[in-house]
């Protein structure tokens, strides 16, 4: 018999059109076993100010690394994902990966499946290897990070790349990567499904997925040979 969930939503909101937009079209669905709350972000942003950023968003993505003030104490973990992604299973599959956690491992994140990011990535590091990670789908354990100084770290890792080179060339991405390459004991990395990239440019052969149904390769009986893309993330 399944289990019923409450699923919870947060929402992050920079701007008070879109804090109503939202809370309105929560309220128009009315959906069963789901919780929501909105947090107005605007005071973190400005704090974020002194970020050189390149990126399409500018400093907004920062706020996935400010979680542990924005969200309650009470929160202790917590999945964080893009705005451009699109979910193709049972979202408690992915939550229970924190079960597999380290009693050190408090960042869950997929591998980077675009070429381009082993040509950024070197730039910021020199031993650096590969493409790294993507940042779209992330599990925080935030009762984790918060035993940790993490504030201090991510700030002082961001300001001597912006020391060295001037601007951060993918965002909050490249400060991520760089803390988990330092501090690799954070790091639990989540199966590569859970976050199928279909940018342009992005490299199929990092992450070799069926785009059949079940039910079709079953007839062919590959099931326990092929993973199924379970998280897809959308971009131009």
């Amino acid at each position: 018999m399944a289990t019923t969930y409450i699923t919870v939503i947060h929402f992050l909101v920079t701007t008070i059109t879109s804090n109503r937009r939202l809370m309105n079209l929560m309220n128009t669905w009315k959906l069963r076993n789901m919780e929501y709350y909105f947090y107005n972000c605007n005071n973190y942003l400005t704090n974020l100010q002194w970020i050189n950023s390149r990126h399409p968003a500018g400093t907004k993505p920062f706020l996935k690394l400010m979680l542990t003030e924005i969200l309650p104490t009470n929160i202790s973990k917590v999945i964080v994902l893009d705005t451009d992604i699109l979910l193709n299973t049972d979202i408690i599959e992915l939550w229970n990966h924190f079960e597999n956690f380290s009693q050190t491992q408090s960042i869950g994140i997929g591998l980077e499946q675009n070429p381009h990011f082993q040509d950024v990535m070197p730039k910021l590091e020199s031993d650096w290897e590969g493409y790294g990670y993507n940042n779209g789908v992330l599990l925080f354990d935030l009762s984790k990070i918060r035993l940790t100084l993490w504030n201090e770290l991510w700030i002082v890792m961001t300001r001597n790349v912006l020391n060295n080179h001037g601007y951060l060339i993918t965002g909050e991405q490249d400060i991520l990567n760089l803390v988990l390459f330092e501090f690799k004991h954070l790091l639990y990395e989540i199966p590569c499904e859970w976050n199928i990239q279909l940018s342009e440019g992005s490299d199929p052969h990092r992450c070799p997925v069926s785009w059949l149904t079940y039910m079709e390769l079953r007839k062919q009986n590959q099931t326990c040979q092929i993973q199924f893309e379970k998280l897809d993330e959308i971009k131009e």
